[in-house]
């Protein structure tokens, strides 16, 4: 664990919150699960790149992570759709076929 995650991790086994397995799943659930409200379809299609291409991965990649059943080749599409104009004529030239 690392940041946040470990500051937490920390403060709740040094007030004796996570006694058990289950306690500890509990816990690391209710803290950082995702609103059931949050749609990660409709967030990654409206996600376009705004800052680094590093940035627009991980973004991309987080939200992704979160999404079952699409095709790889769609989730591609969707990434070099909204990359920074130049960079999108680049890679789109290239004709890639994964993400990586």
């Amino acid at each position: 664990m690392e940041g946040p995650a470990l500051t937490w991790f920390q403060w709740m086994m040094r007030n004796h919150q996570l006694t058990t397995w289950s306690s500890f799943l509990q816990a690391i659930e209710t803290r950082f699960s995702h609103s059931p409200y949050e749609d990660p379809t409709g967030l990654l299609c409206k996600l376009t790149q705004q800052g680094s291409t590093k940035d627009y991965l991980h973004q991309f990649e987080a939200l992704a992570n979160r999404i079952v059943g699409f095709p790889p080749s769609f989730l591609l599409s969707c990434f070099v759709s909204e990359l920074d104009l130049e960079i999108h004529r680049e890679v789109q030239d290239m004709q890639p076929f994964t993400l990586v």
